[in-house]
């Protein structure tokens, strides 16, 4: 597969370009089908469900172990390891993260936030940013005053 990385902008102007000079232009699913038509397919993806750790979550010997598993996990599939934690859980991870030494492989570790808090960090930010333009009066219409509160705070989100 050729790769791209450092072209991506040339590739976006050469498309756009390529309105001015034809006049049935592919769309940019069309202009990336004919950039990589003569590339081998890398082949489907799939998720692995990795096993239960039967340890004390909040324990900082437990996240480095996970993360240290993870990168040698991921090296062997030659990928980086891209791991999902809460909030609570993301912060000591990200703490370990920059702890260990430079050279350390624990450092290439992709941390992302589970959807949980960031739609309630969203919902908080929401509700700090539109405090005062009458949000909470049309909202206390369909919801109850108090959950009103919980929701513009970001609070009151629901885990599935």
């Amino acid at each position: 597969m050729p790769s791209f990385d450092g072209d991506a902008h040339k590739i976006d102007i050469l498309w756009a370009m390529s309105f001015r000079f034809k006049k049935s232009a592919p769309g940019w699913q069309g202009m990336m089908h004919l950039l990589h038509k003569d590339c081998d397919h890398p082949g489907q993806s799939n998720v692995v469900f990795l096993p239960m750790i039967d340890m004390y979550p909040g324990d900082k010997s437990c996240i480095f172990s996970t993360l240290e598993y993870l990168c040698n996990l991921a090296n062997g599939h030659k990928t980086t390891a891209v791991v999902t934690f809460d909030q609570p859980l993301n912060w000591k991870a990200s703490e370990i993260k920059h702890e260990v030494p430079g050279d350390s492989q624990t450092r290439c570790v992709v941390l992302l936030r589970g959807s949980c808090h960031t739609l309630m960090n969203l919902l908080g930010a929401i509700g700090t940013l539109m405090d005062g333009s009458g949000i909470k009066e049309i909202l206390g219409n369909i919801y109850g005053e108090n959950a009103v509160q919980h929701i513009m705070t970001g609070k009151a989100v629901q885990r599935q």
